[in-house]
């Protein structure tokens, strides 16, 4: 699914929500997302919410498809936090070239 698409009920959109999402949370490289269209506006009819407010399609299902299976999301925030201290670790350990020269050696 790339670009733009329309569908032509609630329960579609619920369905191809919930396929994009899935995709997404299946790159494992990815940390997070952002879909930017929260409400539809006079313009663009694509939000998950109404203008009113009011769901596009069930809240228990945007929820779900937009929350998937919270502890498969655990393992990945643990990498990414002892990438980031591995990191930290070595740039305290083994300055840059950069330092050296900046301190005057």
């Amino acid at each position: 699914m790339g670009g733009y698409s329309r569908v032509n009920s609630p329960e579609a959109f619920c369905q191809t929500y919930t396929r994009l999402l899935e995709a997404v949370r299946g790159l494992g490289i990815l940390a997070g997302f952002c879909y930017t269209q929260f409400t539809d506006t006079y313009q663009e009819a694509n939000g998950l919410l109404y203008a009113d407010r009011t769901p596009n399609f069930p809240i228990a299902e945007i929820r779900a498809a937009t929350g998937g299976n919270q502890i498969c999301h655990e393992p990945i925030e643990w990498e990414w936090r002892e990438r980031l201290m591995d990191l930290q670790r070595t740039q305290y350990l083994m300055p840059s070239d950069d330092y050296g020269t900046q301190r005057g050696r």
